[in-house]
């Protein structure tokens, strides 16, 4: 905790003390986080003063990282993303994939802002959202072949080099495929995140394959045709309601 808001300080974040989330993200919360090669990724998520709220200037987001915006993150890089809580609910109730994380994320400050929170996270989840997911996972399918542009910061020759295809696009593919389909059942809100024993056995081992380059990249395509239709199916079978 102590190490985390740290970083959030160093970053420059003018508001620490209204921080009602703060966790590690990415690979890490994932279960899929190689070491050595990994940055941090902090998130969080804070409540704007008065003044902000009630006036006319605002601060939505707050984003910082050690690499700058000249150079990929390397491994002793840190990043620091940071919502208002405002801003935060407005992707949620979108279906925005990594603003749902938040909901089943291990918060490393105590709040019961947040906790009152958690008490009705089921609020936030609607079987619409399988729409934002498949277009994420299509996003990261079309990073992994080539097809759509993937930026300064996106791009993995080394991966790429040694592998053969980006089997960090692959492993996100595959990853959002699994949370669109858990999103979507009863027995998936507490299974959002591959994190600790979230996720079966077998689901780690698949996201953690894939990061690993235990598959071919035609399984990759494969495996996003084949839940299209349980994913459409469990639209409207699921428990969830259908609006967040």
């Amino acid at each position: 905790m102590a190490d985390l808001l740290q970083h959030v300080r160093e970053s420059g974040f003018p508001y620490p003390d209204r921080l009602i989330l703060l966790f590690v993200g990415g690979s890490e919360l994932h279960g899929a986080k190689v070491h050595g090669t990994d940055d941090l990724d902090i998130y969080g998520i804070y409540i704007e003063p008065p003044e902000m709220v009630l006036g006319l200037e605002s601060m939505p987001h707050f984003v910082w990282s050690t690499a700058g915006n000249d150079r990929r993150n390397g491994p002793s890089d840190v990043d620091v993303t940071l919502y208002s809580l405002k801003k935060w609910a407005g992707l949620a109730c979108k279906g925005n994939p990594t603003a749902l994380h938040f909901l089943f994320a291990e918060n490393a400050v105590a709040n019961n802002v947040w906790i009152d929170i958690l008490r009705d996270r089921r609020a936030f989840l609607a079987r619409t959202f399988v729409k934002p997911f498949l277009g994420f996972a299509d996003d990261q399918l079309k990073r992994m072949t080539g097809s759509k542009g993937r930026g300064k910061k996106g791009q993995r020759p080394e991966i790429e080099e040694k592998f053969g295809y980006d089997v960090k696009a692959a492993m996100h593919t595959l990853r959002l495929l699994y949370e669109c389909k858990n999103c979507c059942r009863m027995a998936g809100l507490r299974c959002l995140v591959l994190n600790g024993s979230f996720w079966s056995a077998c689901v780690r081992v698949s996201i953690r394959w894939t990061r690993w380059s235990r598959w071919r990249r035609s399984f990759l395509r494969n495996a996003r045709k084949r839940p299209n239709r349980p994913l459409c199916r469990s639209e409207w079978t699921g428990s969830v309601s259908r609006e967040s």
